[in-house]
């Protein structure tokens, strides 16, 4: 991957801060933002077209290292997203087990604005603690040819039901207004 410049550096951070204004007037009064993976992804996609950047929403299996394998103990914290379970909770007006980030296909990136909150999340939902040297950054803005480098720390595995039940979740949840399920 190469450096970026200080254009493009301050450009990404501007993009990603407009997301976070856009989460926060949009949705912080509904959902928590550590749970907020498709809103977050929602939100930089539309400061991305902001800036004339065109972004797609993705969704499917992700896992994000939170320490060394040992041989015994789990090594990722995963979302999997798995299509029977998923269409019973989907039915029932539930966001189904999944992780939702964005990509831009031009550049061949992938955007994810949830990785700050991922150790918050495997320690409320599977009581794992995480290595302070895998903690992940706030965010993740890499091409896919990095991620293929990165020796499985960051997997993403997208899912064209789970990009569609995440489209349709965001766009019911924009319209009812109400509360979602997580």
């Amino acid at each position: 991957m190469s450096a970026l410049s200080d254009f493009e550096t301050i450009t990404r951070h501007a993009i990603v801060t407009d997301a976070h204004r856009i989460y926060a007037r949009r949705y912080a009064h509904r959902i928590p933002i550590h749970k907020g993976c498709l809103f977050l992804a929602a939100s930089f996609n539309e400061a991305a077209r902001n800036a004339g950047i065109d972004a797609l929403l993705q969704a499917g299996t992700a896992s994000f290292q939170f320490q060394m394998d040992d041989g015994v103990s789990p090594t990722h914290f995963t979302y999997e997203f798995e299509a029977a379970p998923a269409m019973l909770r989907f039915q029932n007006g539930e966001l189904p087990e999944m992780h939702v980030w964005s990509a831009i296909k031009a550049t061949r990136e992938l955007v994810d604005l949830s990785t700050k909150f991922q150790a918050q999340q495997a320690k409320e939902c599977q009581g794992f603690d995480w290595e302070p040297r895998f903690q992940l950054k706030p965010w993740l803005w890499v091409g896919v040819d990095w991620l293929r480098q990165c020796n499985l720390r960051y997997i993403y595995k997208a899912d064209a039901l789970a990009t569609m039940m995440a489209l349709a979740f965001l766009e019911n949840f924009n319209t009812n207004r109400e509360e979602p399920t997580r």
